[in-house]
């Protein structure tokens, strides 16, 4: 299953699949047709813990087979197709079963499982830059050397992020996972004196997010001019699936001499 978007639907398809009393053959069980009842629940795996939860067919899914109660699926031929979609980020498994016993070639039942699958933020979103030493706010207008002051080269600077699903609402599990994923700040120059562009330093940076929002008030860019800051997966790499490139902040500067 490739990676998917927090929030956004995902097909999975199911096919039901073994042995029946006449046909000892492993393969698709086409006599298994119809509206069938199965039992659907999510597993976190990474992290091991979540609040919200899948949804199969737009409804919640609990996340313990106990737990777990049954949607009316419709198969043709042994195989049948879902809709997913899982609001938050990590690591899932969905754990399906059919344990009726309508089914005369299944009297006892069948259960199987998705190989899990990852659920990425769809991006992440600046706010509250401001200066750390009096929180004066960045004046997000400046263009050019004419324009209002905000800091001075190489002073910290406060920013929040907020890592999001595809309809923008917080991902509570981004930076919980098992080595807690974190979020890279990437200047990119609007104007500037020449054309240096050092990255944005920090000691501590982002290394707390609760309910997927992070602040960091160490930040500082060693240079003069106006940037744009652009949020990013740290390692470029989340759960293995790859990057996820964030919203471009509004201009941040002017950036003058100490």
């Amino acid at each position: 299953i490739p990676a998917q978007t927090a929030a956004t639907n995902f097909t999975l398809y199911l096919a039901a699949y073994g042995q029946t009393p006449t046909d000892a053959t492993c393969g698709i069980i086409e006599s298994y047709s119809g509206v069938q009842n199965i039992n659907f629940w999510s597993t976190y795996n990474n992290p091991a813990t979540g609040t919200l939860q899948v949804a199969v067919n737009g409804s919640n899914v609990a996340t313990s087979e106990g737990a777990s109660a049954p949607q009316a699926v419709t198969f043709t031929n042994g195989q049948a197709s879902i809709t997913a979609n899982y609001p938050d980020v990590g690591q899932m498994t969905l754990g399906m079963k059919d344990d009726t016993t309508a089914n005369p070639d299944l009297p006892n039942g069948i259960a199987g499982g998705s190989d899990p699958f990852v659920v990425r933020p769809a991006g992440f979103v600046l706010s509250n830059i401001m200066r750390s030493s009096d929180s004066f706010p960045n004046p997000g207008t400046a263009v050019d050397q004419t324009g209002a002051r905000f800091i001075a080269a190489g002073e910290n600077m406060t920013v929040t992020v907020t890592a999001v699903n595809s309809l923008g609402n917080p991902t509570p599990n981004y930076g919980q996972e098992s080595a807690a994923e974190s979020v890279l700040l990437t200047s990119t120059l609007v104007a500037a004196g020449g054309v240096n562009n050092p990255p944005v330093n920090f000691s501590t940076g982002f290394n707390g997010f609760v309910n997927g929002v992070d602040t960091g008030t160490d930040f500082n860019w060693p240079e003069v001019g106006i940037i744009t800051l652009t949020p990013s997966v740290f390692d470029a790499d989340y759960l293995g699936t790859g990057d996820v490139t964030g919203t471009v902040s509004a201009n941040v500067g002017r950036f003058y001499p100490a």
